[in-house]
């Protein structure tokens, strides 16, 4: 790293080329028959190229080129009865890398997670949990509880000030494996 003739300071004929893209679809608040609650549907692709060339290395000619794409799909239910809000979201997302330096890997990922929040006289408890299932680590659940109180204000209002205190765990996985 940082020779002269690398990546670092490539020759004069070095060239680097990105090409991304992305899209999405996302429908909310869908109603189904007399089932209580809205449903969320969401789908996102994702592609990312990247080639590097330098013809002109001292150390040898590179070409290199990564070819990433990424698709997410994302299914949730809501419902607001009363005092209480619930809702359910499960997500899957598959990644693959292709590189000529890197080789060729995929990773799935899928997460299922459930939240509920009691709301009453301008205070707010909630309690969720997740679990997640990444191909590769074991799979993870946790959790996270949560009060809040608006202070001033209306709620749903344009401008309100409120304090929320909040515990819990998480899962974050290395991604240098």
């Amino acid at each position: 790293r940082d020779v002269p003739g690398s990546r670092a300071f490539p020759t004069p004929d070095a060239w680097r080329r990105d090409v991304s893209g992305s899209a999405s679809l996302a429908v909310r608040g869908l109603r189904a028959f007399d089932h209580p609650g809205v449903f969320d549907v969401s789908l996102a692709a994702m592609r990312f190229d990247r080639r590097f060339a330098d013809p002109g290395n001292p150390l040898g000619a590179v070409d290199d080129t990564h070819r990433n794409r990424r698709t997410d799909l994302a299914l949730g239910w809501r419902v607001s009865e009363g005092l209480l809000v619930a809702s359910l979201r499960a997500e899957a997302m598959r990644h693959r890398l292709e590189s000529t330096t890197d080789g060729e890997r995929s990773r799935n990922r899928g997460a299922f997670a459930g939240l509920g929040e009691v709301r009453r006289g301008g205070w707010t408890a909630s309690g969720a949990t997740r679990f997640d299932a990444l191909e590769g680590f074991s799979p993870e659940v946790t959790g996270r509880m949560g009060l809040a109180r608006i202070l001033a204000g209306d709620r749903g209002g344009p401008t309100r000030l409120s304090g929320r205190l909040g515990a819990g765990t998480s899962f974050r996985p290395c991604w240098a494996r």
